[in-house]
């Protein structure tokens, strides 16, 4: 009997993780600016700085996720301390908000200003920011990943395309803000991307992962897969297989960008199903946030925030759950997976059970009658 050939396998790479989330500040239910709340020589050594009308974390970078996290618990309770003492000023995690125009006038220039620097953008070479920000009032907070890797940085377009097809796809299917379109108009569409001396910077996500560290765990997961795929193709040895290329084969990169921009979640899903055969069989390991092992938790998990919104997933107010703990090992997005998600999809498989045999029991009275 003939045995099947093993398909290749991804190889496992992990570049430096790293961050720079942004929020915003509220006073009497309206925003204003980080300026009025932050020193503008920042808090605890500038891992907390200011960034237009937002406030900007950047927590050292690490390999682990678990201590990454730990970084961003870190710097909130730094800022929890901080506005203890300020009356009546809370945290924002809104993607997009609109500032009042008296709020925004009184604001310094620098704080005015839209973007420290340009973006490049994989698809258009002439994707620039078009509004003037002394006028436009929305402000849009977003959820930049940085990859710290030299190895791959020759590889950056490659990589920003695996990154919109396996990272900012894949989150259209969770962060369903109506207000992502808008955002995306300014900043943050498919493809947009930095090249600073570390690596690559991905700038498509908002910063909808500060909802829960375990988000904030599965997109860098998701991230760390995008670059083990590229790997996979680049490394220089007998086993190197194109991977890449075999995956952007699959896809339709057109398609890709109007999910990401539009946040489309219809044209997600249908890509979502090609990168999920892709997965099957070819990421058999832990470590990829979506290995075939948790492909169909995902699916249960993406399935019930679409129907009851990420608070069914993540009930605590983010600014507590990150500050609840200071050591996130083992508290993951794999763990979240194969605990709170896979124990939510056994009591709603045996609630479903109960009900059918309740309406035969119901169904075989009626018929005895």
């Amino acid at each position: 009997m003939s045995v099947p050939a093993q398909r290749p396998q991804i190889r496992f790479y992990s570049p430096y993780f790293g961050c720079d989330p942004e929020l915003f500040f509220t006073k009497e239910g309206g925003v204003i600016g980080a300026e009025k709340v932050i020193p503008e020589t920042g808090l605890a050594y500038k891992t907390i700085v200011l960034d237009g009308v937002q406030v900007e974390l950047n927590p050292n970078p690490n390999y682990c996720r678990a201590l990454l996290a730990n970084a961003i618990s870190a710097s909130f309770r730094t800022l929890r301390t901080h506005l203890a003492g300020m009356k009546d000023i809370s945290v924002s995690f809104r993607s997009v908000i609109e500032l009042d125009k008296k709020e925004l006038d009184s604001l310094s220039e620098k704080s005015k200003a839209l973007g420290c620097a340009p973006s490049m953008n994989v698809y258009d070479s002439k994707a620039s920011v078009r509004v003037d920000g002394a006028t436009y009032l929305k402000r849009s907070a977003g959820g930049h990943i940085h990859l710290g890797t030299t190895t791959l940085q020759p590889y950056a377009k490659e990589l920003v395309q695996l990154l919109d097809v396996l990272v900012g796809n894949t989150c259209v299917l969770i962060d369903r803000d109506p207000e992502a379109p808008e955002r995306r108009k300014v900043y943050g569409r498919a493809g947009e991307h930095r090249i600073p001396l570390h690596g690559v910077e991905y700038r498509t996500l908002s910063n909808f992962w500060l909802r829960a560290p375990e988000l904030m765990s599965f997109v860098m997961g998701m991230s760390r897969l995008a670059c083990s795929v590229l790997y996979t193709e680049k490394r220089r040895d007998e086993w190197k297989w194109p991977a890449t290329s075999e995956l952007l084969a699959l896809i339709d990169l057109k398609a890709i960008e109007d999910a990401i921009n539009r946040n489309d979640l219809e044209l997600a899903k249908a890509n979502f199903n090609i990168v999920k055969s892709f997965l099957n069989e070819h990421a058999s390991f832990p470590y990829y946030s979506l290995g075939k092992e948790g492909l169909p938790l995902f699916d249960f998990f993406t399935q019930m925030l679409q129907e009851k919104g990420l608070e069914y997933w993540f009930p605590k107010d983010p600014m507590t759950a990150w500050c609840a703990t200071d050591d996130h090992h083992g508290h993951g997005w794999e763990s979240f997976l194969a605990n709170s998600v896979a124990l939510k999809a056994k009591e709603l498989k045996r609630r479903q059970q109960d009900e059918t045999d309740e309406t035969d029991e119901t169904t075989l009275r009626l018929y005895n009658k």
